[in-house]
Formats: C-alpha cells, sequence, structure tokens
C-alpha cells in the first residue's frame, strides 16, 4: 500500500487519526494519542465519527499491561467497495477492490469495441451485473473508475484523445447512462502505474511500460504517477522510434507504439501471442528472428529515454506474462550495449499486476481517492 499522505493542507483530528489506523492496520487509543499527540477526550470524539461512518471497527482488546484491557481499534475492510473498469478494443476487464486494497473479485468479457449506444448500454449491463453479484449494501460501493484507451480531461468527465478507438470527445455522461454507480474517466496507463506503486512502495524514479497489445507508458517521479499540464504525463508510445516507419493509428510514422507493442509481433509474425511464444519455446528459428528483432527495438526505445530520464523500469501488460528472466536479460543487454556512457546500467523489474493492472489500478485510485477525503 502506497499512499501518500503527506500534505501542505491542515486536515482535521479525524482525518489525522483514520490515516494512522489505516496506516498501522490495528492501534489503540493510547496509541494514537502518543503519536499524534491528542487528548484521549479528543480522540474519544473523531472515533465516535469514524465508528458512525462504518469505516473503522473494534476487533477484541489487547493484553493488559496492569490496567483495563485496551480496545483493538481496526480498518473494516469490506465497509467500502471500489469497482474498476478497463475498456479495450476486445474486453473489458472488471474488478472489485476493499478499502484495505484488496481484490475482491475480478472477471473479463469479450465485447468488442463499438462507439454506440449498443455498446455502452452492454458495458453498463455487464458492470451492474458484476455489482449486483457481490452483494454489499448500496452504501459501501464508492462508485465506478473506468480506464479507457486515450488521454482524459483532469476532472475525468471526457476522452480529450481517443484516436485508437476513434471516440475522441466522448463524455462520461454516455457511459454513465447505463450505469447504476457513479462514474469516472481515468487514462489507462496512469492507473495501472498506480496499481503498482500501490504494491510496490519502494518505487521512486520510473518509467512504466505497458507491453499490451498496443503500448503505453506512465512516468513515476517520487513516487507519484506524473500526470502532465494538458496531456499525459509520458505518452511514449508515439515517439518516433524508426523515421519515416511503419504506419500508427495517431496518423504518423514509425511511433514506438508500431515496433515495441504486442500488435507489431502479431502483425510480424501473422500469429496470435500465444502461438508465437508456443514457436518461441520450441526455438522456430523464423520465430526467434523476430522477437530478437522486437528485443533490439524496445532496447533502442528504451535507450532514448533514458536519455531524457535515467531511472528504473518497469514492464508490465500483457506481454509481462509472457518474458522470461533469459528475455530480460537478452534486452538488458542490449540496451547496455548502445548506451551512451557505458557505466550506465539498465535496471528494470517484473510488474506486479500484469495485464490487469489498469482495472485495479482504477478501482485503487478510488480508494485512495476516499481515504483522502476523510
Amino acid at each position: 500500500m502506497n499512499i501518500n499522505f503527506e500534505t501542505n493542507a491542515v486536515i482535521s483530528n479525524d482525518s489525522r487519526i483514520f490515516r494512522l489506523i489505516y496506516s498501522k492496520k490495528s492501534i489503540s487509543k493510547r496509541d494514537i494519542s502518543d503519536a499524534l499527540g491528542l487528548s484521549l477526550p479528543t480522540i474519544t470524539q473523531s472515533l465516535k465519527k469514524l465508528y458512525g461512518l462504518g469505516i473503522i471497527k473494534k476487533s477484541g482488546y489487547f493484553e493488559s499491561t496492569g490496567g483495563r484491557k485496551a480496545d483493538i481499534i481496526t480498518l473494516n475492510g469490506y465497509s467500502k467497495i471500489a469497482i474498476g473498469v478497463e475498456m479495450l478494443k476486445d474486453i473489458i476487464r472488471i474488478c472489485a477492490v476493499n478499502l484495505d486494497g484488496n481484490i475482491i473479485e475480478e472477471t473479463f468479457h469479450e465485447l468488442p469495441f463499438n462507439n454506440c449506444e449498443t455498446y455502452y448500454e452492454q458495458l453498463g449491463s455487464l458492470v451492474n451485473h458484476f455489482v449486483d453479484n457481490l452483494s454489499f449494501p448500496l452504501s459501501a460501493y464508492l462508485g465506478v473508475n473506468i480506464a479507457v484507451q486515450g488521454l482524459v480531461s483532469k476532472e475525468g468527465d471526457f476522452i480529450t484523445s481517443g484516436d485508437l478507438l476513434e471516440y475522441t470527445g466522448t463524455s462520461k455522461t454516455v457511459f454513465q447512462k447505463y450505469l447504476s454507480l457513479p462514474c469516472r474517466l481515468y487514462h489507462d496507463t496512469e492507473v495501472a502505474a498506480f496499481a503498482e506503486l500501490w504494491n510496490q512502495p519502494d518505487i521512486k524514479n520510473a518509467v512504466y511500460i505497458v507491453l499490451n497489445k498496443y503500448l503505453g507508458g506512465s512516468l513515476i517521479i517520487d513516487g507519484n504517477v506524473f500526470q502532465g499540464e494538458e496531456f499525459s504525463g509520458c505518452v511514449i508510445e508515439h515517439m518516433r522510434l524508426i523515421p519515416n516507419g511503419k504506419n500508427c493509428y495517431c496518423g504518423q510514422k514509425g511511433c514506438m507504439n508500431t515496433y515495441c507493442s504486442v500488435y507489431s509481433i502479431e502483425q510480424e509474425s501473422q500469429m496470435h501471442i500465444d502461438d508465437f511464444f508456443t514457436l518461441l519455446n520450441k526455438k522456430d528459428p523464423l520465430v526467434e528472428r523476430i522477437f530478437d528483432q522486437y528485443l533490439h527495438y524496445l532496447a533502442l526505445a528504451i535507450n532514448n529515454i533514458r536519455m531524457v530520464v535515467e531511472c528504473e523500469f518497469i514492464l508490465g501488460g500483457l506481454l509481462d506474462d509472457y518474458l522470461k528472466d533469459d528475455h530480460l536479460k537478452t534486452l538488458a543487454s542490449y540496451v547496455n550495449n548502445i548506451a551512451a556512457f557505458k557505466n550506465m546500467e539498465f535496471h528494470y523489474r517484473h510488474s506486479v499486476h500484469g495485464r490487469k493492472a489498469a482495472s485495479r489500478g482504477a478501482a485503487l485510485k478510488m480508494i485512495e481517492e476516499y481515504i483522502l477525503s476523510i
């Protein structure tokens, strides 16, 4: 769990106490007083409010140290539930996360995208059915965060750039019409990176490369996903890798997406990624040649990125399920061989969430927002 509780704003005692309980998991009233320097009557008053919200509970007693046993105060993890949805070209993923940040349930459905009323109605029906089957009271649900393939406005109310699915300008009201819970839109790679941060709080500065059907990326600075000014903070998929190269859906030629995505492998080999890696594991010469060329392109892209920001890389997305340690060692050697400075070691790590990062991250982002709102 990686929630940045640091803020310059003045926060209430209720918030301070709740954040302490959340980070400690179990604590006594006396420990709260010692940690925050608050009086016991003040703490009692705040705890009454938090109990009233249902987000904390008593979970037994600590061992006695000579006097009355102290209540064990803990988070009530199932008091709040967030729903995360990832929209892809051919499928949707749906995930439910509780206040603890634990995954309760997740699923996916094949649903080819079509920018029409029928599609949004089907999407809403699948999400509503998923929520209904969880069987929590309506008051427990915080809402639905939808991770979309495209850039999103700061307020999360419309898609500012959605060339891949050709739905630029689509408002969240189109989604909301068929959803029983309130929704907000997010750029998929940014919430995917947030999911990685949640489970790997030691990440400080990194570039997260999402090796999906179509490429994506996010920049992490000082443990936070960089948002950028007007657009995204790290649209690496549209960096020019090969001048006058292959056509990209954005209208440019030679983008990183056209050489480093799963789609680029499937196009070059004319086979599904599952079949491709089956043959690769059997050392098929043609497949080995295509994959080696792919790793060279990816190494070139990573080296270019490192000339702007020198940090570690997180490799996630669909392809992460297929990449073995030997593949990554080969990639690292290619990156190091073309480095401008020979003492620049390529540092990388695997994704924790793989292809499920965006749906999980969308839900986790809502959990963070709720916690920070207390």
